[in-house]
């Protein structure tokens, strides 16, 4: 393995096609195989079982910038944010179960959409989704629950869902596409 090139980064070559196609078309270049410098950028140490699956160098896009979230409970955490400040993808790097924390495991990708839906967990007596434009809160949909069965709250959090999806549907036709918006 080599060592990355200036300002290269490090990312688990083990990604689908489809995210390094996506991530291709954000702006990203990939390179050639690292090892070393990935489990010293990621405070590791490399393991025979991940010289078989190395880490490949990447470029950011220009402007674009990554942050490490500090004290993540299950792994290695990146945010990258575009030049306009979006946070655009997170990266989860996850250790092996019952190995050292030399040992990657698997790593979990997330590409970001510039409106969103998630349920508002401080809610109590009803289920409150409320959907964001770059995380800010721009409309919420709150149904109260008729029950107290499981059945009850997973089919209010699916219809609470539901009526998120329609209202950014009718407003933002496409708001799912990880590509739109995102400049307007």
């Amino acid at each position: 393995m080599t060592e990355p090139n200036a300002g290269a980064i490090v990312l688990p070559a083990a990604l689908s096609l489809h995210h390094r196609t996506t991530l291709i078309q954000m702006g990203f270049v990939f390179g050639e195989g690292v090892l070393t410098a990935a489990k010293r950028e990621l405070m590791l140490k490399p393991t025979a079982a991940e010289r078989a699956q190395p880490m490949v160098e990447a470029w950011l896009p220009a402007g674009w910038r990554r942050e490490m979230v500090p004290g993540s409970p299950i792994g290695v955490t990146w945010h990258f944010f575009d030049a306009r400040n979006n946070h655009r993808v997170t990266l989860i790097i996850v250790p092996s179960l019952g190995t050292d924390l030399g040992t990657t495991g698997s790593h979990y990708l997330a590409l970001h959409t510039r409106y969103t839906y998630a349920q508002d967990m401080n809610v109590t007596g009803a289920v409150s989704m409320q959907v964001m434009d770059r995380g800010t809160v721009i409309h919420t949909v709150t149904i109260p629950l008729k029950g107290d069965s499981g059945s009850d709250y997973t089919a209010t959090i699916a219809r609470a869902g539901q009526e998120a999806c329609a209202w950014l549907d009718s407003r933002y036709p496409g708001w799912n596409d990880i590509f739109g918006y995102w400049d307007a």
